[in-house]
Formats: structure tokens, C-alpha cells, sequence
């Protein structure tokens, strides 16, 4: 159903600055653990070390930004807490 007089209120991460490093933080770990709940043991042993590794080329292209340094480093320690927290989460995972 569509309602074409409606009016949005809210659009996006409202709350957070579309700039903001913590967003990218939270985008990029949103989406990781997005991939771990969802896929099959044995799915997740391809698909999250290629996304590690297009995360941090995502994270080096933040570099090349003149205010992206927070954002690199924002990805970066994503990477080395998903890992951490993936081996022990992997081997409770039940399928």
C-alpha cells in the first residue's frame, strides 16, 4: 500500500553524524555480524575472510580522504575485534 501524502520524519541514521567514524564503526560491524548469523558454518569460512579483506581496502581508500584517518582506524578496529570475538563465537555455532 501506498500512501503518496505521507511525510517522512526520519531518514537514515538520524541520530549520527553521516561523517562520523563511529557510524562507519558500526555500519561495517552491523554488516559482519549480519554475514556470521546468517550463513552456514561452512559458508562463513569463505565469506568472512573475503570481507575482511574488502573491508580493509575499504578502510585503505579512507586513507586517500583528507578527514578519513578515524574512519581507517574505526574499520581497522573492527577487524581485530570481529576476529577475537568470530573464533570464539565460531565455535559455539551450532550449524
Amino acid at each position: 500500500m501506498c500512501q503518496p501524502k505521507s511525510t517522512v520524519f526520519h531518514v537514515g541514521g538520524g541520530t549520527l553524524d553521516p561523517k562520523s567514524s563511529f557510524k562507519t564503526y558500526l555500519n561495517f560491524r552491523n554488516n559482519l555480524y549480519m554475514l556470521f548469523k546468517n550463513l552456514h558454518k561452512i559458508d562463513l569460512l569463505i565469506v568472512i575472510p573475503v570481507r575482511l579483506v574488502l573491508d580493509g581496502v575499504a578502510a585503505l581508500t579512507f586513507i586517500i580522504n583528507k578527514n578519513g584517518i578515524a574512519h581507517f582506524y574505526s574499520i581497522i578496529k573492527l577487524i581485530f575485534h570481529f576476529i577475537v570475538t568470530y573464533i570464539n563465537s565460531y565455535q559455539k555455532k551450532e550449524n
